[in-house]
């Protein structure tokens, strides 16, 4: 675990330099008088159909990567390794294939939007480079990550594309280019990305491309078209059930309501990023134990995930629902993103159910038993689509965060029944309920004697006394093995310095 531990934490700094970026976008974005809310929200709404593009053109390419991943480096030699050229192959495949969809699905597209969001429709063909330039940086994102070179991948995710929205929104805010030309080059978002991590792994060694198939891949052919078809399916169904609240409500109510919708959701989204982070780090270590039979390396893995995950999860989370109405106001954020506070709260409990399981997915999908999480998968998301449907048109943005609560919760549900079923293991120890039950302690602690604090007073002084006290008790209960190395560690350097 140390490994992972060491490079969880860099990762995880990283990529919170990303969400700083980020968080500075998404403010000058909703600060009122530089971006309408229908801006923003055409915004929100273009990425997530790039996501719902990316599902199709993606193929199962990624898939493929990480899961023949530790045959093809058990036998062959980086120069003989054919599966980064297979899986660009796969990808080429699934774009072309997008390509034409998207020309066939357009008379439907219009006739969804046109009535609430009829400016969408002007953008529709350039989401198609978006798309490209993303699967692209995922393939080699991927290609990064079953080397263990994750460092440079999750800074140039997570910051590297947001760097780019920094400097189109200085060029709007400076008049130096119109909304329209701003929305265009958004598009090119990730290719930065593209050139500088396909650098990176060309300068290791890492981005070999052979297109003289190996031996050891036409005997894995057949596996990988089976692999291949059931993620893409699976994708389909997951990134059109990740989007369909925003994409709902975009048809539904109007741009204005998605960017309300989305801010809410990206500050709750904050919550997951150790998720992210530990994921790409952990995912190759799980998928060698799968694959040598260690089950006790695997609970092991699954159950430290579970407690860190959630720990850092309570931190963020409850740091956010203590400052968040004066953030509002200390920030002069446009009035009314003020409706979605109560919808930051039931997506944050989701984003909170799902980090108290660890990293169950991710750890399923490598395991002999992907296909069960696979069609368990594909069965919530399928209820998920029509149920935003109807909660959307019933109860607007409330009904979209409801439906994803639910999706939630039930999806984790199956999960840990299952592994627990099967192989005997699942993620919660006492120390969850104490870790929840210490943090709940700090936050009325910290509510109750700086509630009526405002100002940036009222911020420092709620963030300083909920983080020292619930990382205190963090510390001495030794609610996780992993915070005292860390702790140890930062100790030694000071003493050094």
């Amino acid at each position: 675990m140390g490994d992972i531990r060491r490079q969880s934490i860099a990762s995880s700094l990283l990529i919170y330099i990303g969400f700083a970026v980020g968080a500075l976008n998404i403010y000058l974005m909703v600060r009122a008088h530089l971006f309408t809310p229908d801006q923003k929200g055409l915004i929100d709404s273009i990425t997530a159909l790039n996501l719902v593009f990316y599902s199709f053109a993606n193929i199962g390419a990624t898939a493929i990567m990480s899961r023949f991943f530790p045959l093809y480096h058990q036998y062959q030699s980086d120069d003989e390794n054919d599966l980064l050229s297979v899986a660009f192959i796969f990808a080429l495949i699934g774009f072309v294939l997008t390509l034409i969809g998207a020309f066939a699905m357009e008379p439907i597209f219009v006739r969804k939007f046109s009535a609430k969001s009829p400016e969408l429709l002007r953008y529709y063909y350039w989401i198609l480079p978006y798309t490209f330039f993303y699967l692209i940086f995922t393939m080699l994102e991927t290609q990064a990550g079953i080397n263990k070179k994750t460092l440079l991948a999750n800074f140039m995710k997570e910051t590297g594309s947001r760097v780019w929205l920094t400097f189109l929104i200085l060029l709007f805010a400076l008049q130096w280019i119109q909304f329209d030309l701003f929305v265009k080059l958004f598009m090119f978002s990730y290719a930065l990305g593209v050139i500088v991590l396909g650098w990176y792994l060309h300068k290791i060694g890492k981005l070999t491309l052979s297109f003289r198939f190996s031996t050891l891949t036409r005997r894995l052919s057949r596996r990988m078209f089976q692999l291949a078809a059931y993620v893409f399916l699976g994708n389909i169904v997951f990134n059109v059930a990740q989007n369909i609240d925003s994409i709902t409500i975009t048809s539904q109510l109007g741009m204005s309501l998605t960017a309300v919708y989305m801010l809410s959701k990206y500050i709750s989204s904050i919550v997951s990023v150790p998720m992210r982070s530990m994921v790409s780090i952990a995912v190759p270590y799980l998928s060698q134990a799968w694959k040598s039979k260690n089950y006790a390396e695997v609970t092991r893995i699954y159950k430290r995930s579970a407690i860190n995950l959630f720990i850092v999860g309570l931190f963020l989370f409850l740091n956010i629902w203590l400052n968040l109405d004066q953030a509002y106001e200390v920030f002069q954020i446009d009035p009314s993103y003020e409706a979605g506070k109560w919808l930051v709260l039931i997506l944050g409990v989701g984003m909170l159910v799902d980090l108290s399981t660890g990293i169950n997915g991710h750890m399923l999908y490598v395991s002999p038993i992907w296909r069960f999480e696979f069609w368990s998968g594909l069965i919530v998301m399928l209820l998920t689509i029509p149920a935003n449907y109807f909660f959307v048109k019933q109860y607007g943005t409330f009904g979209a965060a409801w439906v994803n609560l639910g999706m939630m919760v039930l999806m984790n549900a199956i999960r840990t029944s299952y592994v627990y079923y099967r192989y005997g293991m699942q993620p919660y120890s006492i120390k969850t309920l104490y870790a929840l039950l210490a943090a709940l302690l700090c936050y009325g602690i910290t509510w109750w004697c700086f509630d009526g604090v405002a100002g940036w007073l009222g911020l420092i002084l709620r963030s300083a006394t909920f983080s020292i006290l619930f990382l205190s008790i963090v510390y001495m209960a030794k609610l996780t093995p992993d915070w005292a190395p860390v702790v140890e560690s930062f100790q030694k350097r000071l003493k050094r310095k």
